[in-house]
């Protein structure tokens, strides 16, 4: 059965890639590495299938729902980033912030570089304006 001629528009990104998919294969890279057992750890974490998990970290596609929540519970950083690239960077507790301060910036900073990859005129939406009063 094909798709009809008219009607509604498929996502531009439904086959999984996009910003999500790029945002969890960088911060996978920063969180466990890129060695060999990384893919390998990451399965064990979430239950998914290794080639899924090698989709992640290519930024092929991004986790289900299921498996973020897995991925965020063993490694903080996806959350953060995730918070962050959303625009919800007062939800991450100062502490938090305070304790990671390095690896805020650095995801801060990460995300503004995959916005400006996608579209350069819009790539200041979603990043971190500023962290001095978290500090």
């Amino acid at each position: 059965m094909s798709f009809p001629k008219k009607g509604r528009v498929l996502p531009a990104h439904a086959d999984g890639t996009g910003p999500f998919a790029a945002l969890i294969a960088v911060t996978l890279r920063q969180s466990v590495g890129d060695r060999p057992s990384a893919i390998k750890v990451v399965a064990r974490w979430t239950g998914a299938g290794e080639r899924t998990v090698k989709n992640w970290f290519s930024g092929k596609s991004g986790p289900s729902g299921d498996h973020f929540m897995e991925l965020v519970r063993h490694s903080p950083n996806v959350l953060d980033a995730f918070l962050i690239a959303a625009g919800q960077t007062d939800r991450i507790a100062a502490s938090s912030v305070r304790a990671r301060g390095c690896r805020w910036s650095r995801l801060s900073t990460c995300w503004t570089s995959l916005r400006m990859r996608r579209d350069p005129e819009r790539a200041d939406i979603g990043s971190a304006t500023s962290t001095k009063h978290l500090r």
